[in-house]
């Protein structure tokens, strides 16, 4: 049978390994707020500049299709020049003469063959 002082000492014991678990429990409990929080805040700092990373690169490709379609138009609009230049040139070789040699070779280093 215990006597009153090991009664006592070992409710004490038992007491204060009681409240280190406590404190250490709500010490655990308060970093891993603070720490979450803090993770919290750098993932919506982060979500946000990834919104924006996302709207700017949306925005680069409207622009890029948005000159794309200009080029094609630029393109279309140069090859019916070129067309009509090269139409133009057979119009004035036939009527200079297309059996010259001279026009022969001309109109092949315009087309490129040359």
């Amino acid at each position: 049978m215990m006597d009153g002082n090991e009664h006592v000492e070992n409710q004490l014991k038992k007491h204060i390994d009681d409240r280190l678990i406590q404190s250490f429990r709500d010490f655990e409990g308060h970093i891993f707020k603070k720490l979450d929080g803090q993770i919290g805040e750098r993932m919506d700092r982060l979500i946000k500049k990834e919104r924006k990373f996302i709207a700017y690169i949306k925005a680069l490709e409207n622009r890029i299709e948005k000159h794309e379609d200009e080029m094609d138009k630029h393109q279309q609009w140069i090859e019916w020049l070129g067309i009509r230049k090269t139409l133009w040139l057979l119009v004035l070789l036939f009527f200079t003469g297309i059996n010259s040699a001279l026009a022969t070779v001309f109109l092949l280093w315009y087309l490129g063959w040359l």
